[in-house]
């Protein structure tokens, strides 16, 4: 897999986020995630280590999210956990729901914490997966049909759906 670049508004906007981070995009026409973390955690997800993961709805008053939960076992019994948000809602995040829906491989970009390329790693994207995250995309705009666009507040559905599923 050839090095990523990344756009130089989310390279700063990476930056500017302390600690590790987790963020989702098409890169090169294909669904991906964009790991921000220290080297040292990046070289322990080396070589056959798992990577778990599922998609998951939270449907609130102000609208609906969709984490993208990760767990990477590079340590048995304190796997690395990551979540990013998708707001099925938004003109940026959908496009990329619908190509998730679409593709058999999730693509992982690991960069360090000044937001350099490692490498990247590719996670088969089952068929059942799929299936799911494209019921839970179906459910959350049938969910945002029901909710005012001026009291739509993807910002506090998300800080919601995190106090109340904590990683």
């Amino acid at each position: 897999m050839a090095k990523v670049q990344l756009p130089d508004h989310l390279r700063q906007a990476l930056l500017e986020q302390r600690g590790p981070i987790c963020s989702a995009l098409i890169v090169d026409g294909i669904g991906s995630v964009i790991v921000k973390t220290s080297v040292s955690d990046i070289e322990s997800f080396r070589g056959p280590v798992p990577i778990l993961y599922r998609y998951e709805l939270g449907r609130y008053p102000e609208g609906a999210a969709i984490r993208l939960y990760l767990e990477i076992r590079d340590q048995p019994g304190h796997p690395y956990q990551l979540e990013t948000f998708l707001n099925p809602g938004s003109d940026a995040d959908l496009p990329l729901l619908h190509q998730l829906c679409r593709q058999e491989v999730l693509h992982i970009h690991f960069f360090d914490m000044q937001v350099q390329y490692v490498y990247s790693k590719s996670v088969r994207h089952r068929r059942q997966q799929r299936k799911e995250l494209a019921e839970l995309v179906r459910m959350a705009l049938e969910h945002l049909e029901d909710i005012p666009t001026d009291r739509c507040d993807f910002p506090r559905v998300k800080a919601r759906y995190q106090a109340d599923m904590p990683l």
